[in-house]
């Protein structure tokens, strides 16, 4: 039987990540709901608008998702950082950090093996900023 400890802020080397990650909370369900996705309507097409304009994770999941939620504040948690993210993918994540950056006095260092989107992006972003 294995014995877990409580994690110990800022020193979690020899305690397992998911013994660490489940215990930051008190009061938990045993494993995070996994909630699908679903396709929400509006009565209007004007209240689909403002629903829309909104950001409301509950009129598009794309605007946020519960369990992406929950992933991206474990991984914060684990990393001791304020807050994360998730992505659905890579280069989701990958133009996301590229694209914050982004400016007319900004300089990449890119090494000469990038996967062929993450160049494209790049070639745009330099047109773009110049």
């Amino acid at each position: 039987m294995t014995r877990y400890r409580q994690p110990i802020p800022g020193s979690i080397g020899d305690i397992l990540p998911r013994t660490y990650l489940d215990h930051a909370r008190k009061v938990r369900p045993v494993s995070e709901p996994l909630i699908q996705g679903t396709v929400f309507s509006a009565e209007t097409a004007a209240q689909q608008a403002d629903l829309f304009q909104s950001k409301s994770p509950e009129f598009y999941q794309r605007f946020g998702h519960p369990n992406s939620r929950a992933l991206a504040r474990k991984i914060a948690f684990a990393e001791g950082a304020e807050e994360g993210l998730a992505f659905a993918s890579g280069m989701a994540a990958i133009s996301t950090v590229l694209m914050s950056f982004a400016r007319a006095d900004a300089r990449f260092v890119v090494g000469s093996q990038l996967f062929d989107q993450t160049s494209t992006l790049l070639d745009e972003i330099a047109q773009r900023c110049g």
